[in-house]
């Protein structure tokens, strides 16, 4: 028989196919364990953290419904994510310049030091957005590591 898309097997009245329901659960559980990761951490280990993209991951500018009309802007693409994720100016220039070397802090640092971010306040609440992206694209798994993250 022909594959199953996900529309028919989610709605089949037997039940998904047990390889799709198998990939499901094991694709919930990964994230599970990702996000209780980095509950156990928290948010100064987690900017403290070197973050490494999933191999298929690329930053791509595309356009991005902005209010009621297109605009330029960047968006995470990867198998998972054809279209694209849309992604903030700070986020997109955090995942391109990951380097498997800076943390995230350190990213946040050069970020606001190019924009002419003097702000301690400023700077501060930039590390915190960004660790909460990174969080929530580490438990997605778009970012397949935060080297360096302490539990």
């Amino acid at each position: 028989p022909a594959p199953m898309g996900t529309a028919r097997a989610v709605t089949n009245p037997r039940g998904p196919p047990p390889a799709f329901a198998a990939g499901a659960r094991a694709g919930a559980a990964a994230r599970a364990a990702r996000g209780a990761a980095l509950d156990r951490a928290g948010p100064a280990a987690i900017a403290a953290s070197v973050p490494r993209l999933d191999a298929g991951v690329r930053i791509e500018r595309k356009p991005v419904i902005e209010g009621d009309e297109f605009a330029w802007g960047h968006v995470l693409s990867s198998e998972q994510r054809p279209e694209g994720t849309p992604l903030s100016l700070p986020v997109a220039r955090m995942l391109a310049s990951a380097d498997g070397v800076a943390s995230i802090a350190e990213l946040s640092e050069r970020i606001a030091a190019a924009a002419g971010v003097s702000d301690e306040a400023t700077r501060a609440r930039l590390t915190e957005q960004l660790t909460a992206a990174a969080s929530i694209l580490y438990v997605d798994g778009a970012i397949e590591e935060l080297a360096g993250l302490r539990e």
